[in-house]
C-alpha cells in the first residue's frame, strides 16, 4: 500500500500538477489560434475558456512563464512519464535513450525554428530551460538506478 501511494504521488506531483499547471497557462495566456483552443471548443468549453482568460488579466505573467515555461513542462513530465513506465529496467540503456528523447525532439524543434522550417520562434531561453527540466530527469534517473525507484 505504501509504495502505490507513493507511486500515486510521484505521479501526482511529477506528471499531472505539472501538466495542468502548463495547459492552465495555455488557456489562460497564449494566442487563441493555438490548436488546444480547437479542442476545447471541441469539448464545448468555450464559456470556461471565457471566464479563466478574463480572470488571467488579473494575474499577469512574464514572457518566460507563457512561452518557455510550458515547453520545458512538457519535457520534463514526458520524460518522467517514460522514466517510471521503464523503471524496472534502469540497468539497462533504455530508460536513458527513452528519457533523452522528449529533450532532443524539443531542442530539435526549436532549432528548426530558428531556421525558419517549422513554425515558431526560436528562443535561446527555451534551450536552458529544456538543458535545466532534462537536468532534473537525468539525475533522477541515476539516484534510482542506483537506489531504485522506492
Amino acid at each position: 500500500m505504501l509504495l502505490t501511494l507513493n507511486i500515486f504521488f510521484r505521479i501526482f506531483f511529477n506528471i499531472i500538477l505539472p501538466l495542468v499547471f502548463g495547459s492552465l497557462i495555455y488557456i489562460m495566456y497564449r494566442t487563441k489560434t493555438l490548436l488546444v483552443f480547437k479542442w476545447l471548443d471541441f469539448l464545448n468549453l468555450n464559456n470556461l475558456v471565457t471566464s479563466m482568460r478574463s480572470f488571467s488579466r488579473t494575474l499577469p505573467l512574464s514572457d518566460v512563464v507563457q512561452y518557455s515555461l510550458p515547453d520545458a513542462i512538457w519535457v520534463y513530465t514526458f520524460s518522467y512519464c517514460l522514466l517510471v513506465i521503464w523503471q524496472d529496467s534502469l540497468n539497462s540503456k533504455k530508460p536513458l535513450i527513452l528519457i533523452t528523447l522528449p529533450f532532443l525532439f524539443a531542442i530539435i524543434a526549436e532549432m528548426l525554428q530558428g531556421l525558419g522550417f517549422i513554425e515558431g520562434t526560436f528562443c535561446i531561453i527555451d534551450f536552458i530551460f529544456y538543458i535545466f527540466t532534462y537536468s532534473i530527469i537525468y539525475l533522477k534517473y541515476l539516484k534510482w538506478r542506483k537506489y531504485g525507484f522506492t
